[in-house]
């Protein structure tokens, strides 16, 4: 790859990274990064409308406004603020070039030998992947479906669907769960000093949230009750306790603090702001350096930019990103720092529904990739300098960094978050986030209905029939199945710890659909019997299926962009439709969509290629949180549904309250259902040994 110097910056491709003359530096989104790479390779030449759609997006789907918009942005970012600099100039109806390339140093960079990058620590940066892991005694267990047993995603992918039996390495004797906190309501986020000392948490219940500090020894508690709309997360202990960092957020920004730490209690009055509190703009999982001289931290604008691994230095005030990840997910979060201190591990999330794990070294710079997971990580920790620890739904699982070996060292009853090691001894969260109930809306009437609410999880409902029958997932069998409902009965239809995962339900006729991470599944009605139809399928979480033509409809990532994708059932083709959109639903002869970057609900017309903007106040990134009827459109928003009216130049007609938040809508002709989530109950637990 190659470095290229202007008097004003220095553009290191391979790192999408912009060090301006006075020191400082950004870290460039790919889409600007491989649009100014394509401007300097030409050498000062023109680059063509369509050569640059196609280094930059990898397709020609898109319009020169697109480009423009891009060009706009980047010109901002190396004009350096002066109206005189133009180092971007506009050749009309053809494209751009770069002006005064004569002026530009091009500097070889090699992939083995990096170029030193001038950084805090002089770090030079690149990347390695590992080879796959071996996974320790290997058993079919909730990803291997009936008859079938799902394979590995990918040459890199590990699976759950191998996880040894209950067995801890740890220890010569079993390991036991032992209750730290014992309040009413979710404590999910926490922090434990490096002495076993001292325990801070959140506490949430449905009216109030309480910061919460507790002596272990003693049992003494520090109480604060919170301000509505005010939320306290992210805890990071200094090394000596005596620091606590953390992250208050509230209407839509995001503030980093530091308070004192004193006795077990908390020096709130006296707290210290880190970070500006900037509108849009998300900070959370921070971890102290061994020194509490720096805080490394995700940070990111929005939900369509993929969050970064940064580093804030705590004496210069200097902030810098270490990580530049791709934009088909969520981005790097949960930075761990390793007990030497050598390296920071992290997870990169992949297409919004698996994850992979990294390390970065601090002293040589180098970024490898340990493995990937086939689901979400909400955390990992260090749990010594050769170990990583993690968590999948009730199993606590361990990845050895010399054997690359994934491990289970705990299988607990309910499941288990956040997991923290600290000197030997391991802290997680365990219980429930969330209960779960369904409720219907009438379509003539526009009255929401709760159903009678059971001690049960039922979630995931599928359209209401003709026959007033529908489908949902439950656990009423103390195993997640599919139950059948009509009338005032409900029927399982088949129940299996395959299911256990799955997320999605859609009704298809003699079949029902449901995925896994990259798979289309679906289950006999009358057999239960479950198969694969579809593998390596990315983002197929995200889909809707129409009746009507026998097709889901999902979105397909193309050069950082999404554009909707169809699967027809029957013929098994796939067809890429030559739109963008993120989420989408066929109905009548017309896609409605969203986009990922653009708010608004839209209307596509696939025969005359015609895309009309119908509300522009509509926002969403997940398929199941929006439908469309004859007459109607919802969707659900936080703890409300919203309908317009189709009939009358979609007005919205209905801003219903709704008790707790909503999750899933399906929709028949004559009603509609949804599924929605309160508050569950869990706790800190710490692991101790048990004869």
């Amino acid at each position: 790859m190659q470095t290229y110097k202007t008097p004003h910056w220095t553009f290191y491709s391979a790192n999408n990274e912009l060090i301006y003359s006075d020191g400082k530096s950004i870290q460039l989104a790919a889409r600007h990064n491989a649009c100014l790479l394509a401007l300097l390779e030409a050498k000062g030449e023109a680059v063509d409308y369509d050569t640059m759609l196609l280094k930059v997006w990898g397709t020609q789907f898109r319009d020169t406004n697109t480009i423009a918009s891009v060009i706009s942005e980047l010109r901002k970012q190396i004009n350096c603020g002066d109206p005189s600099l133009k180092y971007i100039v506009t050749i009309p109806k053809k494209g751009y070039r770069f002006n005064n390339f004569e002026e530009v140093e091009t500097l070889q960079e090699s992939i083995s030998h990096p170029k030193k990058i001038q950084t805090e620590n002089n770090l030079d940066f690149q990347i390695k992947a590992s080879t796959t892991p071996k996974l320790k005694k290997p058993l079919n267990t909730i990803f291997s479906l009936k008859n079938t047993t799902l394979p590995i995603l990918g040459s890199l992918l590990i699976s759950a669907f191998f996880i040894t039996d209950v067995y801890s390495f740890l220890s010569s004797k079993k390991l036991s769960l032992s209750a730290l906190s014992y309040e009413k309501g979710i404590e999910y986020d926490f922090e434990v000093s490096r002495d076993k000392q001292t325990l801070i948490y959140t506490n949430e219940q449905k009216e109030n949230s309480y910061l919460i500090s507790k002596n272990i020894t003693t049992g003494e508690k520090q109480v604060i009750k919170l301000e509505p709309g005010l939320v306290i997360s992210s805890f990071a202990l200094s090394m000596d306790g005596n620091q606590l960092a953390f992250i208050e957020q509230k209407d839509d920004s995001s503030c980093l603090y530091i308070a004192r730490v004193s006795d077990s209690k908390i020096q709130l009055q006296d707290k210290k702001l880190i970070t500006t509190c900037d509108k849009n703009s998300f900070l959370f999982s921070l971890e102290f350096s061994h020194s509490a001289d720096a805080i490394f931290y995700a940070k990111g604008k929005n939900i369509s930019d993929p969050y970064t691994i940064s580093k804030h230095d705590l004496t210069t005030g200097l902030e810098r990103n270490l990580t530049s990840p791709p934009t088909t997910g969520r981005g790097d979060y949960a930075p761990t720092l390793s007990p030497d201190g050598r390296k920071v591990a992290f997870v990169r999330d992949i297409f919004w529904e698996r994850s992979s794990i990294w390390t970065l070294d601090l002293v040589s710079g180098e970024t490898l990739k340990l493995f990937e997971f086939p689901n979400v990580i909400d955390k990992i920790s260090w749990h010594n300098d050769e170990m990583i620890i993690f968590t999948h739904s009730n199993k606590l699982l361990s990845y050895s960094t010399v054997d690359d070996e994934i491990e289970n060292i705990y299988e607990a009853e309910s499941p288990l978050y956040m997991p923290n090691s600290v000197d030997g001894t391991i802290y997680l969260s365990a219980g429930s986030l969330f209960s779960s109930y369904l409720s219907k809306i009438k379509l003539d009437t526009l009255d929401v209905v709760k159903k009678e609410q059971s001690d049960y999880l039922e979630h995931t409902p599928t359209r209401i029939l003709d026959d007033q029958s529908y489908y949902f997932l439950s656990n009423r069998s103390h195993k997640m199945g599919i139950w059948k409902s009509q009338g005032s009965s409900s029927q399982l239809i088949i129940d299996s710890d395959d299911l256990k995962d799955v997320t999605t339900l859609r009704d298809a006729g003699d079949m029902l659909l449901t995925t896994t991470p990259s798979k289309l599944i679906q289950i006999d009605k009358t057999t239960g019997s479950i198969s694969v139809l579809k593998s390596d399928i990315p983002n197929i979480e995200n889909y809707s299926y129409s009746e009507q033509s026998g097709k889901i409809l999902y979105s397909k990532e193309v050069g950082e962009s999404w554009y909707l994708e169809s699967y027809n059932l029957k013929t098994q083709n796939k067809e890429l439709l030559g739109v963008s959109g993120y989420t989408g639903h066929f109905f009548d002869d017309m896609i409605y969509l969203t986009e990922f970057r653009e708010p608004g609900l839209w209307q596509y017309n696939p025969n005359t290629r015609e895309k009309q903007l119908l509300i522009a106040d509509f926002n969403s990134f997940f398929t199941d949180k929006w439908a469309v009827t004859q007459e109607y459109i919802f969707l659900l928003d936080k703890e409300s549904l919203k309908v317009w009216n189709r009939q009358e130049d979609y007005k919205l007609v209905k801003n219903i309250q709704l008790t707790d938040a909503p999750k899933r809508i399906s929709c028949g002709d004559n009603e509609c259902i949804f599924d929605q989530y309160a508050l569950g109950s869990t706790g800190i637990v710490s692991l101790v040994e048990s004869d």
